[in-house]
Parts: structure tokens; C-alpha cells; sequence
């Protein structure tokens, strides 16, 4: 978890998606985090025309803090991978089997996007026990 003791987060209530610039954006502002006066909220990106490649982000007033992107490429190194706002320096690149990653190229269901968007949330250190899932509205 990229997020730990104080700062950890709980993220509670149903995912509410908007399509921005061609990607189903699902956010949840139900966030609580050990970090006085600091609001979290919780965005998955998801783009119909690449919905293996879905994205988590952890968000302080709209500024990202943290990103988990799935089979994507940064730094000219292909897979799934964290990023800071924060520390540059933290690039993780965690296994896609414990980040469950979809597959990188054929078809992609809906359950294998929620999976790796919870997933990939836990990961960085938000507890989605309390998330009602919905699936975007076009699917994927």
C-alpha cells in the first residue's frame, strides 16, 4: 500500500461516472483519510477505446496525489505502474496479477475493470469496502 497509517483512506458509496475529453471518469467524494482537513476522492478513468488500460487516481481538492495506470507505458517502459504527484522519484511498477490488470490486448469485460479498479485502488492504500460499484454507462 502506497498509502499508510495515518494517511490510509476509506472511499464509501456508489461510483458516479462522467465522459470527460473520451473517458468515463468514476469518481467517489465519500473519502475520509487520516490526514486533518485533507478530502479525498477517488477517480477511475476508464477509455471506451482502450478500456484495458483503466487508471486510478487519488485526488486532494481535483490535484492528483497518486496513480495506479494499467498496461500503459511511462518513462518508455511498457505495464502497469504507480505514480506521485508528490515524489517523483516513486515509480512502482507492481505485478499485473496483484494489481489484477486486465488483459493487455483482446477483449476486456466489465468484471475484469471493476476488479482492476478496486484492486488497483487497494493498492494504493484506499479501502473500497464501502464502494457500490456501477459499471461505466456505454460498458466497455
Amino acid at each position: 500500500m502506497v498509502l499508510k497509517g495515518i494517511a490510509a483512506a476509506a472511499a464509501w458509496g456508489e461510483v458516479e461516472w462522467e465522459l470527460l475529453n473520451g473517458s468515463w471518469r468514476g469518481r467517489i467524494e465519500s473519502c475520509a483519510s487520516g490526514l486533518a482537513g485533507v478530502q479525498l476522492e477517488i477517480e477511475f478513468q476508464v477509455r471506451p477505446s482502450r478500456p484495458n488500460e483503466p487508471s486510478v487516481l487519488v485526488l486532494a481538492g481535483r490535484r492528483c496525489l497518486l496513480r495506479l495506470d494499467h498496461n500503459q507505458v511511462h518513462r518508455g517502459k511498457w505495464g502497469t505502474h504507480i505514480q506521485s504527484a508528490v515524489d517523483s522519484s516513486l515509480l512502482v511498477w507492481p505485478q499485473p496479477e496483484d494489481a489484477g490488470s486486465p488483459p493487455a490486448t483482446g477483449e476486456v469485460s466489465a468484471q475484469q475493470v471493476r476488479v482492476a479498479c478496486l484492486k488497483g485502488a487497494g493498492i494504493l492504500g484506499v479501502n473500497t469496502k464501502g464502494v457500490i460499484w456501477t459499471d461505466p454507462p456505454d460498458g466497455v
